[in-house]
């Protein structure tokens, strides 16, 4: 079984009904809200489905941009920087149960959080 990543821009009919983490609250993100998080552009969806067969999504992070306020710095960065430092934010990050069950969960993880930092 192999998968791949794509955007929810790029591949709206994804299958999400399915999608189980475990944690009922991203689950309904990922079910209900994660389309208007995305048009309004608080943030952006990535989702990793399983190839061949159904689009069902079996992993998924999503990423907003933000800053780090100069006052949360340590002293030591705070006076040459008198602005907020541009930074990324992972809002959700989840793989399915299904996903996690059939695959190392330590290969199904890295392959999720390789994807992440290759962005």
């Amino acid at each position: 079984m192999g998968w791949r990543f794509c955007s929810l821009k790029t591949f709206p009919t994804l299958q999400r009904e399915e999608f189980d983490c475990g944690e009922e609250e991203i689950n309904n993100y990922l079910k209900n809200l994660v389309e208007t998080a995305d048009e309004a552009g608080f943030s952006r969806t990535f989702l990793m489905i399983v190839e061949p067969g159904e689009a069902k999504v079996c992993g998924f992070y999503t990423l907003s941009a933000s800053t780090i306020p100069v006052k949360e710095l340590p002293d030591e960065y705070k006076q040459p920087l008198p602005f907020p430092i541009p930074a990324i934010l992972i809002g959700q990050f989840a793989r399915s149960g299904v996903a996690r069950a059939r695959n190392k969960p330590h290969t199904f993880g890295r392959c999720l959080s390789s994807n992440l930092l290759a962005i």
